[in-house]
C-alpha cells in the first residue's frame, strides 16, 4: 500500500518492465478489446449493422440495452430498432 505518495510519482510497476502510460484509460483499453472482437460476449444489431460488445460494459452504462439483451430470446444477441447504426458506434465508443 502506497502512503502519502501520488499515484503520479508512484511507479509500482517498473520492476516488472511494465511502463506507465498517462494516456490509459480503462474505458477506451475496453473498447479497443471489443472492436478486436476479444473476448466479446454478446451483438447488439441495428439495422444490418451488428457490433460485437462485452455485455458487462453494456449493463454498466446503459439499463436500456442491458434490459433488451436480457430480455431477448438469445441472451447474446440484442436487436435495437430505430437508432441508427452511427449513433450505436458513438455510444459504444
Amino acid at each position: 500500500m502506497y502512503s502519502s505518495t501520488s499515484l503520479e510519482t508512484a511507479r509500482p510497476f517498473e520492476d516488472a518492465n511494465c511502463t506507465y502510460d498517462p494516456e490509459f484509460t480503462l474505458s477506451r483499453e475496453l473498447n479497443s478489446l471489443r472492436k478486436r472482437r476479444i473476448l466479446v460476449d454478446a451483438t447488439i444489431a441495428c439495422g444490418e449493422v451488428t457490433f460485437p460488445v462485452h455485455k458487462v460494459v453494456v449493463w454498466a452504462h446503459s439499463d436500456v440495452c442491458a434490459a433488451m439483451i436480457e430480455s431477448s430470446a438469445d441472451a447474446n444477441y440484442a436487436e435495437v430498432n430505430g437508432v441508427d447504426p452511427d449513433v450505436m458506434e458513438l455510444f459504444l465508443e
